[in-house]
């Protein structure tokens, strides 16, 4: 076999995948939460080149995130949602943090003509994008970040920062408290059932740890 006859038969093992290929394996792997296996399997493409194709979609996504140009060809489809549309989530999110992804996904539309996007897209965009995560409310009293709150700190502030001196002069305490009757909030069960722990009905006494220390080592505990 000579060189011409190689060269023609590996030219002939380059395939050109057609661009609704390319932007399905985008739509799959990117918005449908698929692997690049699994998704190379469904669409019957080699998984090397597979795997190439999600490698550089994954370099599109940290330069744009990074604001880096980027020099090779995009795959797939235009992203539905771009820099816009965060900056506006990140702004819905900071003035009411218990929004529900249905109020976001209606916000949007609200806000930006002709948009039309799924809740499972604006979650994925939400949580990799945003880089925002569920959870738990931490609930402060609205007392403790008034305009007077904040003035009356910062005059204290302003008092004692020429006495202060953290390596001579200062104690830190903090307080810890528990009850008999404390459980995790959280536990395992079997789908489908509540996680149920049995307690005993007497709550019992709370009791509180007072810890002290300083640039010495600590101080006093009490209880």
């Amino acid at each position: 076999m000579d060189i011409d006859q190689i060269q023609t038969e590996s030219k002939r093992k380059c395939i050109r995948y057609s661009f609704e290929i390319k932007q399905k394996f985008h739509e799959m792997t990117v918005e449908e939460g698929f692997s690049a296996y699994s998704a190379a399997n469904i669409l019957g493409v080699p998984k090397q080149t597979a795997y190439t194709w999600k490698r550089k979609a994954n370099e599109q996504q940290y330069c744009e995130l990074l604001g880096i140009p980027i020099s090779f060809k995009k795959l797939g489809r235009k992203p539905i949602l771009n820099q816009l549309h965060k900056d506006h989530l990140l702004t819905i999110v900071s003035e009411s943090s218990t929004l529900t992804l249905e109020k976001m996904v209606n916000t949007l539309q609200e806000n930006f003509m002709d948009l039309k996007v799924s809740p499972s897209t604006v979650y994925k965009f939400v949580r990799k994008v945003c880089r925002l995560s569920f959870k738990r409310i931490s609930l402060v009293p609205s007392a403790r970040v008034s305009e007077k709150t904040i003035n009356e700190r910062l005059e204290w502030a302003k008092t004692w920062k020429p006495i202060l001196d953290f390596s001579k002069n200062c104690v830190f305490i903090d307080e810890a408290g528990f009850n008999i009757g404390m459980r995790r909030e959280g536990g395992w069960s079997i789908e489908g059932q509540r996680a149920i722990k049995i307690v005993p009905v007497t709550r019992g006494i709370n009791i509180s740890f007072l810890g002290a220390i300083c640039s010495k080592g600590p101080c006093q505990f009490t209880s």
